[in-house]
């Protein structure tokens, strides 16, 4: 499932032109295979604030060095 929302998400942002810095997003993975980006936004989504208080490291310092990794390929 990770590797399906993976490759949604990349595709789905990359036909955005202009997008820059963080999104958010919703995917739904069909039990079929048929998979969706519903909603792509040019924002931190209203889940970071409680992703940050479950997380023992710097959420944003993670987000940041996943970027980069996906930048450099």
């Amino acid at each position: 499932l990770a590797d399906r929302a993976t490759r949604l998400a990349r595709a789905a942002v990359a036909g955005i032109e202009g997008l820059r810095r963080y999104v958010g997003g919703d995917l739904v993975l069909g039990h079929d295979g048929r998979d969706h980006a519903t909603e792509i936004n040019p924002r931190l989504t209203s889940s970071y604030p409680t992703l940050r208080q479950l997380c023992r490291g710097n959420i944003a310092e993670d987000l940041l060095r996943c970027a980069g990794a996906f930048l450099s390929q």
